[in-house]
């Protein structure tokens, strides 16, 4: 089986199923709320009776929320340590794209602070370029050579919602894993910028 863990956006979600047949899930669940690792762990918990059959775990490593993918990661990585399962991460907007696949020019936006806005791009499916970041005054430029954009929290002047699932993200994985054999590294998320400067205090 597989486990797939999604909390890169305010839509947490877990799947379980199978590796062979991805579209078989065996269980899943979903819940609102970013910073929530507490639930995460809940759930994996209800999940314990399934974990000795898991074979593969997938995470989706954004870009979004970085401490709710880190969550994820951690307890991703604790599981492995005790089932000995290989990890592999898969990028959230592509399982946005995937629900998608018949939009010729598609923006998966998310909110990254700070004036900014993260953006991946796809036709038909397939990502173009991206994960990147762009100013938010520049949103309406970006938006007139796309045709459809998308994100999965309110953002002035993107009206669609659509949230990545960990549903998707277990198919996804499940393709990658049979593509690409162990050749996987550890998942990080993905955070396109550095950290914020800490200004500089001086003793009086």
């Amino acid at each position: 089986m597989i486990l797939a863990i999604e909390t890169s956006s305010p839509h947490h979600s877990i799947c379980l199923a199978r590796v062979s047949a991805p579209d078989d899930v065996i269980a899943a669940s979903s819940w609102e709320g970013l910073g929530r690792s507490g639930r995460l762990l809940l759930e994996l918990d209800a999940l314990r009776p399934h974990l000795p059959g898991v074979r593969l775990i997938a995470i989706g490593t954004g870009p979004g929320s970085f401490s709710g993918i880190r969550a994820a990661i951690s307890a991703a990585k604790g599981l492995r340590a005790v089932l000995g399962t290989p990890l592999i991460g898969i990028c959230s907007a592509d399982a946005v794209a995937a629900d998608l696949a018949r939009v010729s020019r598609l923006g998966v936006f998310a909110d990254a602070k700070r004036k900014e806005l993260y953006v991946t791009e796809y036709a038909l499916g397939q990502r173009l370029r991206g994960p990147t970041t762009i100013p938010s005054e520049g949103l309406e430029d970006y938006l007139a050579r796309l045709t459809f954009a998308v994100s999965a929290e309110p953002i002035p002047g993107i009206p669609n919602r659509a949230t990545p699932s960990a549903t998707r993200l277990a198919q996804l994985a499940a393709a990658s894993w049979r593509a690409h054999p162990g050749r996987h590294e550890d998942p990080e998320p993905i955070y396109l910028r550095g950290p914020t400067p800490t200004p500089l205090t001086r003793n009086p």
